[in-house]
């Protein structure tokens, strides 16, 4: 399907939804196809009243679901939820109840009439553990495996490039995760292309739905395992409310066994383990056969995902020098770092960065979680990237009582994050290890939401040429306009690069420097 058509979908589904939302502010049901259509949430069917006794009556009211995934998914305490198309909001507040303060539950929707009106659910239901976001499903605004369960309720049929949302899902699913959806499904036969070439029953939930075997393999070339599909409801003509009746009656070439049904699909991401052993045990195939089932990634502007571009090798971030050291020095390195990277440092960074209890940041090159130690307390989510294992392990140790942090083994140059994640973000000592810290500045900036903050501290430039072999700096610090100039080219704005203090870089005893540790601060989209 052509981007033309898709943009239409698109427009078609946003103008039907928020039309939805609004109706909810004035009382009036809504529904996704009417009191009896074909994902019409009928909500006392689809939730039990102690669930409903759980969330405001417009969450109830603008449920326009064809499930309860809530229920489905077997949620567990602890466990981080993403609702794909969370509409009033009451799938994502259920899934908070379930999943406890120590869990997280994301809503993800791309109309704001819909996040307006699920925020002040949120609000009216006294949950806390929940974050609502502006996004599409083609393009999730999360990073790499930071989530336990994916659940949407009649949405995903919803999506013109049902392949990226999957592939999408795949990508943002922690190992062992679970997809736990309800959905539109085709079965017996399939739809004509009349059908689904009308707008608005696009929108009313019955043009987009995949046949059951198409869900099946497109759910397996995303990557995931364990696809399993069972029928809640099997829909009639007279489900159909009337509105699409002249719609359908001009569709010709139905298949006489094609049914419509709403499901509970399910599928699973395999654990770290599993996933070498297949990979391994299908070498036999071709490089391009396997890459096809790998989860799509985001670097250097580019994405990737099933039928899309390749993404290139990732440019790695440091040296063999620089990890050797680094693996050398990680259970010392919290020593060693004190005599020039401080707690003054520390909150001299996170002072610029405009953090809210909301936020939620990285901290790339996050070593052995100094700064994240910091930053957790302060915010709903902080994500620490690191390419030494070494580090990160020590890391686990040092913030194994901070549960709202996450740890990922990754190049900086090429995070394995979609492209507006994050609120802010930090690099501390990071730059001066960075090949090419113009494109390393570059790919911080792209993870960083509209408005969201850069803050990098390291050290100005200096002539202790002793440092490339004791601590493997590849660069003597750095001017300050040269940094503010990678900033601007980066598109950051309202840049500031400043002295935070006067620091003793003690890599040996006998050995001490003087250097001038600066903070640079720049804003996106300002």
């Amino acid at each position: 399907m052509g981007e033309t058509n898709e943009q239409e979908i698109r427009d078609a589904v946003q103008k039907r939804y928020a039309a939805a939302a609004r109706q909810v502010k004035v009382q009036r049901r809504a529904s996704c196809c009417s009191d009896s259509g074909c994902c019409d949430s009928h909500t006392p069917q689809l939730y039990d009243l102690s669930q409903l006794a759980e969330v405001p009556d417009n969450a109830a009211l603008a449920s326009l679901g064809c499930g309860n995934p809530t229920l489905l998914a077997e949620l567990k305490p602890g466990e981080t939820v993403l609702d794909l198309g969370s509409g009033g909001g009451i799938d994502v507040l259920l899934s908070a109840r379930r999943v406890g303060p120590s869990g997280m539950a994301y809503g993800l929707d791309m109309t704001d009439e819909m996040l307006e009106l699920a925020r002040e659910n949120a609000t009216r239901a006294g949950v806390a553990n929940v974050q609502f976001l502006k996004g599409e499903m083609e393009s999730i605004p999360l990073p790499d495996a930071s989530v336990d369960v994916i659940i949407s309720n009649c949405v995903i049929n919803l999506s013109a490039d049902k392949d990226r949302v999957l592939s999408e899902a795949f990508r943002v699913l922690k190992p062992g995760g679970r997809f736990a959806v309800a959905d539109m499904v085709v079965q017996g036969g399939s739809l004509p292309d009349s059908v689904r070439k009308v707008m608005s029953l696009w929108a009313g939930c019955i043009a987009g739905a995949l046949s059951e075997e198409e869900y099946r393999q497109k759910l397996a070339g995303a990557g995931f395992e364990g696809v399993d599909l069972q029928v809640l409801k099997v829909y009639t003509k007279d489900d159909v409310p009337e509105e699409y009746h002249e719609e359908l009656s001009k569709a010709q070439g139905a298949d006489p066994d094609t049914r419509v049904i709403s499901a509970f699909v399910k599928a699973r991401k395999a654990l770290e383990g599993e996933r070498k052993t297949r990979i391994a045990i299908g070498k036999a195939g071709s490089d391009n056969e396997l890459r096809g089932h790998l989860p799509g990634t985001r670097a250097a502007g580019l994405q990737g995902s099933v039928g899309g571009p390749t993404v290139p090798p990732a440019k790695g971030c440091c040296g063999d020098q620089v990890k050797s050291y680094f693996r050398r020095v990680a259970t010392q390195w919290d020593q060693l770092r004190q005599g020039y990277f401080t707690e003054e440092v520390r909150e001299s960074a996170m002072a610029r960065a405009g953090l809210t209890p909301e936020s939620v940041v990285a901290d790339v090159g996050a070593g052995t979680g100094f700064m994240l130690a910091g930053l957790a307390p302060r915010v709903r989510q902080a994500y620490g990237f690191d390419n030494s294992p070494e580090m990160l392990d020590v890391a686990r140790a040092n913030l194994s009582e901070l549960p709202n942090v996450e740890l990922k083994l990754s190049e900086g140059a090429s995070l394995p994050v979609a492209a507006g994640s994050f609120d802010a973000v930090f690099a501390n000592m990071y730059l001066h290890h960075a090949p090419d810290p113009a494109a390393a500045i570059a790919e911080l900036a792209r993870v960083l939401k509209p408005s969201g903050r850069l803050v990098i501290t390291d050290m100005d430039k200096h002539d202790h040429e002793w440092l490339r072999e004791e601590m493997a700096d590849l660069w003597m610090g750095f001017e300050r306009s040269e940094v503010e100039g990678w900033y601007r080219a980066a598109g950051l704005s309202d840049i500031r690069v400043e002295c935070t203090e006067r620091s003793c870089c003690a890599a040996s005893a006998s050995r001490e420097a003087s250097i001038s540790v600066f903070v640079a601060c720049g804003i996106v989209g300002a």
